[in-house]
């Protein structure tokens, strides 16, 4: 039986291109309309991950590593992915020189940034064919660790001010992430004599998943209140349900070093957007 952590290519590409295709989408969405040259670079990258999606529906979900069409879609990505790199990398150099109207945080970038170096280093095995190595687990911690906290930091900085009820809620796990990231930190210098996956890693690791786990619930009637008109914020219906997938994908991928970690039946795609869907 496959275990529920193990993702296939075809998985890992519609996690990735749904996930930089909204990474364009922020961008487009924080760029001054006057800005003309990146707004229609930004739209650029929508169109082309949306191609690339397009692509991928086509296949077949069950094809191997190996199989041509796998590694045509991965060389086709691959350019894509890396250019949309290099465009986000330079948004974030002309942000820290507050040389663009960009309603973005450079840290926000290395968080975004990080994130597509992952999918160019799985397109570097994809394009060869082969199965790319697992991230450890101290790597993948170090990868999706800050994502949370990251989407703490986002959601309370878009939720009204006269929210004061749900934005302490997040902060309590803002701080939550904090103090794990904090002992992550740790964890890595214990690592250069200790070998990985020590069971005060996997203890931790635990935690971590229910840190994760704790603080989607809190998303999740968030979104119930955007939805249903119930909440005052700034926030996009994609923006928030960008959290979604990639707590899955993290939650799925630290079963793989701690089995009995519950992983429910999540979804790697948001759930109000089809994977092409080209509105906000």
């Amino acid at each position: 039986m496959t275990p529920p952590s193990y993702f296939t290519p075809w998985e890992e590409h519609r996690f990735w291109l749904e996930i930089l295709q909204d990474h364009a989408y922020f961008v487009y969405n924080a760029l001054s309309p006057s800005d003309v040259r990146n707004v229609q670079t930004a739209a650029g990258y929508i169109q082309a991950f949306g191609d690339l999606l397009e692509q991928l529906l086509k296949l077949d979900p069950r094809l191997e590593t190996s199989d041509p069409s796998m590694i045509q879609l991965a060389r086709s990505a691959q350019p894509v992915a890396y250019g949309y790199f290099q465009f986000e990398g330079q948004m974030q150099h002309l942000r820290i020189e507050n040389r663009i109207e960009l309603n973005l945080t450079p840290t926000y970038m290395n968080g975004t940034g990080s994130e597509n170096a992952e999918y160019l280093r799985l397109l570097s095995s994809y394009m060869a064919g082969q199965q790319p190595a697992p991230l450890s687990l101290a790597d993948l911690v170090d990868l999706w660790l800050e994502d949370q906290l990251g989407h703490a930091s986002l959601l309370i900085n878009h939720l009204d001010v006269a929210e004061l009820g749900w934005i302490e809620k997040v902060q309590r796990a803002q701080t939550t992430f904090s103090a794990l990231m904090i002992k992550q930190r740790q964890i890595r210098k214990y690592l250069r004599f200790t070998p990985p996956n020590f069971p005060v890693q996997l203890q931790f690791a635990e935690d971590i998943a229910a840190a994760v786990t704790g603080f989607e619930v809190v998303v999740r009637q968030v979104v119930q209140l955007l939805v249903n008109q119930r909440v005052l914020s700034r926030l996009s219906l994609r923006f928030i349900e960008h959290h979604f997938p990639e707590s899955c994908y993290f939650l799925r991928k630290l079963s793989l070093y701690v089995p009995h970690v519950p992983v429910r039946d999540c979804s790697l795609t948001k759930p109000s957007f089809t994977p092409s869907a080209q509105t906000e």
